[in-house]
């Protein structure tokens, strides 16, 4: 045998394989048990912020239509406290974000059929002290200039700009013809500028329901990209495999974010539908990589075990690679006549041995081509592990190879097997 390193592919059999697999299995539906608990709990509780909020805002609407009760007909003020009440009870009984917002969205309109009523209410009233249709038609004028201020600016700006300065100009339409006291003209101009107005809070109170929808889906895609996150970061075999995938998940997290602030409310729900992709993704390559992590630790066992059995003191597997989990570990073992071997188990290849301690020889080729280092009792010693390992612990191991070995020779007495020069660099020599 030469000096160079010699090899062997490890390979286990199929009940060894069984068993590792599902002990895998086993560990992996634990830590998807772990992910699932951790999702859920990040579920519940942005659903509980969201009802806490929605319901703060049922309870504004529900104080107002208190407050305006006796500005209305008892009529109104029940049906909008009724109204009140259903999307209360609605917001508490909810089971999912969907169902809170769908709860929620018919708080605007209830607080835009308050403002309606108390103004009806509030027109006729006046309508009764007003004998002169001039009066009543400057009243009418005034509700409709009214309620176009009870319009957030925001919102028209946000939602209807145009349908804002339609109104404003329907309204001071009306103004000029009651400066002519002439009823009989102003009759046309109001109703347009009530049709106006009419057409802008609706138009704005529709975009605003329409906004708030996308934009609550937006937030309901970054919670769960939350959840997800949340998830992976309590799967340590995710973290111990793909942390930098769980840090490119942290980044669409925050470019979901940004979409929301920049109102792209369209682009967390696809960033979501490619996160659960790569989540699936990222799940199924850890766990790959953790079995082939928990083969190449079996095998390390497996062959520390075989070298006692044999005599020799084993010292402890450490990793040649301490910073990365797909490291090859090496160790060594030394028996009572100094005769020792270094091994390196990679996480996937063929382990590597580096024996100590053997005189070396020099001995004919067989097939006549010059002449081959040889070193019988150390491969023999070799040979003997790889049987134990295959019987004893279903450790199938290939053939022994090395660089310049005789394929034709056998071996024929306990001799040999040439020490290599680079043994320390892979776990250090005996």
């Amino acid at each position: 045998m030469s000096g160079s390193p010699k090899y062997s592919q490890a390979d286990l059999d199929r009940q060894r394989r069984q068993q590792i697999e599902a002990e895998r299995r086993r560990k992996a539906e634990e830590e998807a048990r772990q992910r699932r608990e951790a999702e859920e709990r990040e579920r519940k509780r942005r659903l509980e912020a969201l009802r806490q909020r929605c319901l703060g805002e049922a309870k504004g609407v529900a104080d107002k239509v208190g407050q305006a009760r006796g500005c209305m007909y008892p009529d109104d003020a029940s049906q909008l406290g009724s109204r009140c009440s259903r999307a209360t009870a609605g917001i508490q009984r909810a089971k999912s974000e969907k169902e809170v917002r769908d709860s929620s969205e018919c708080l605007p309109q209830i607080t835009a059929d308050t403002n309606k009523a108390v103004a009806r209410k509030r027109r006729d009233d006046e309508e009764k002290k007003r004998l002169a249709e001039l009066d009543r038609q400057s009243f009418a004028l005034s509700e409709l200039k009214r309620s176009l201020d009870e319009i957030s600016p925001a919102d028209c700006a946000k939602f209807d700009p145009l349908g804002r300065k339609a109104a404003e100009q329907a309204l001071a339409k009306v103004d000029v013809f009651l400066s002519k006291g002439d009823p009989q003209a102003v009759r046309a101009p109001l109703s347009s500028a009530q049709d106006s107005l009419e057409k802008h809070v609706s138009t704005v109170v529709q975009a605003r329901a329409e906004w708030l929808r996308r934009k609550g889906e937006a937030e309901s895609a970054v919670n769960e990209l939350n959840s997800l996150m949340e998830g992976l970061k309590a799967d340590e075999v995710v973290l111990r495999w793909r942390s930098a995938s769980v840090q490119a998940m942290a980044k669409m997290l925050q470019e979901a974010d940004q979409a929301v602030l920049a109102e792209e409310f369209d682009a967390p729900s696809a960033i979501l539908k490619q996160a659960n992709a790569e989540v699936d993704k990222i799940v199924a390559e850890a766990n790959e990589a953790q079995l082939k992590a928990d083969e190449r630790d079996y095998i390390v066992t497996s062959m520390g075990n075989a070298l006692r059995d044999l005599g020799f003191e084993v010292g402890p597997p450490q990793a040649e690679h301490p910073d990365h989990p797909a490291s090859a570990i090496v160790f060594r073992a030394l028996n009572t006549n100094k005769e020792g071997v270094a091994v390196s188990v990679p996480f996937e290849g063929e382990v590597m041995y580096d024996v100590g301690g053997y005189p070396l020889q020099t001995a004919q080729r067989v097939d006549g081509k010059g002449k081959a280092k040889i070193c019988d009792k150390a491969q023999g010693m070799l040979e003997e592990i790889h049987t134990a390992l295959a019987q004893r612990y279903g450790v199938n191991m290939g053939e022994l190879s090395w660089e310049d070995k005789d394929p034709d020779r056998n071996v024929r007495a306990a001799e040999e097997l040439p020490a290599g020069g680079d043994a320390a660099a892979r776990g250090g020599l005996i």
